[in-house]
């Protein structure tokens, strides 16, 4: 019997401790990928939020940034004109590790016209 309510007291709590990490490490990304707008230059974009992750995209005209978590990570893309001109980015979280991951959006912005 005591086994039981150790478990009924137990269980929630453990619970509730989950979802307080999930929740604490889904809003723990960098604030300065807040600042970016549309129409920034990529100059601006890299003085304000440093040295992309994954810079030398250009084929795809983007960059990359990666801040990791323990068993998670944010990532952020940036999409530029052939002007190096923000047309669009997207904040993304990831659960799991590197293989098996559960993605999420999180807050995206994009032009209409490029």
């Amino acid at each position: 019997m005591k086994s039981l309510f150790k478990f009924k007291f137990y269980f929630p709590l453990l619970l509730l401790l989950i979802a307080l990490i999930i929740l604490l490490n889904y809003y723990n990304y960098p604030s300065e990928w807040n600042e970016i707008e549309l129409g920034q230059k990529r100059n601006l974009i890299h003085q304000n939020i440093g040295i992309p992750t994954y810079g030398d995209l250009w084929d795809m005209k983007g960059d990359i940034w990666v801040d990791d978590h323990f068993f998670s990570w944010h990532r952020l893309d940036v999409f530029y004109n052939s002007d190096t001109v923000v047309y669009g980015y997207h904040i993304s979280i990831y659960y799991g590790n590197k293989t098996d991951f559960y993605r999420c959006s999180m807050k995206s912005g994009f032009s209409t016209s490029r």
